[in-house]
């Protein structure tokens, strides 16, 4: 009996936040739909995806950040001891000499995340864009959000706290936003 108690406790502790955050969006959506019918809803969302750009922008970010949050929070196991190893591994084997792929994968996780926001909110970040701004505020922006990831794993014990994590997460936000200061400076010479 005891068994089961503590089955029970720990699926819902382990899917309390993905649950809550599809609850809040599902609850939206229902208000949505009960004000304006199914169909009206429906139609809304396609006419706003078509012909919105901010709206397509807004999604890709949203789509993106629901991407991140399953894979470094929500669909995490539980974890005894999140400070196990909080200096993590910095290199690209681990100490049997295999390939360590986690390095690559956080780098990569920040790269386009950064890159969307930059691009969703520009106005609201940027009062005139420079570079020495643009990588401030991706590095800011990157390690932040990084930092919170990791704290959300140590407090709800998901996974481990590492500060490799955070310094390659950190620098793949970083490698986002210079692609978007070269993307954003090729498309106004080529304008």
């Amino acid at each position: 009996m005891l068994q089961i108690l503590r089955n029970v406790l720990i699926t819902l502790y382990q899917h309390v936040g993905a649950s809550l955050v599809m609850t809040i969006l599902l609850m939206f959506t229902y208000m949505f739909i009960k004000e304006n019918g199914v169909r009206k809803a429906l139609f809304t969302w396609i006419q706003n995806f078509k012909t919105n750009r901010e709206f397509r922008k807004f999604f890709a970010l949203g789509f993106y950040c629901a991407m991140i949050l399953f894979r470094t929070v929500f669909c995490r196991t539980l974890w005894v001891n999140p400070v196990v190893n909080i200096l993590g591994t910095w290199s690209l084997y681990d100490a049997d000499g295999k390939l360590y792929t986690e390095n690559i994968e956080n780098y990569i996780l920040f790269l386009p995340f950064v890159l969307l926001f930059l691009w969703v909110y520009q106005k609201q970040i940027f009062k005139k864009i420079t570079f020495n701004e643009v990588i401030v505020k991706s590095s800011l922006l990157s390690l932040g959000c990084s930092l919170g990831i990791e704290m959300l794993q140590l407090f709800f014990k998901l996974g481990t706290f590492q500060l490799s994590d955070i310094f390659f997460n950190t620098f793949g936000g970083l490698s986002g936003g210079l692609i978007y200061w070269f993307v954003l400076k090729a498309h106004k010479h080529f304008k």
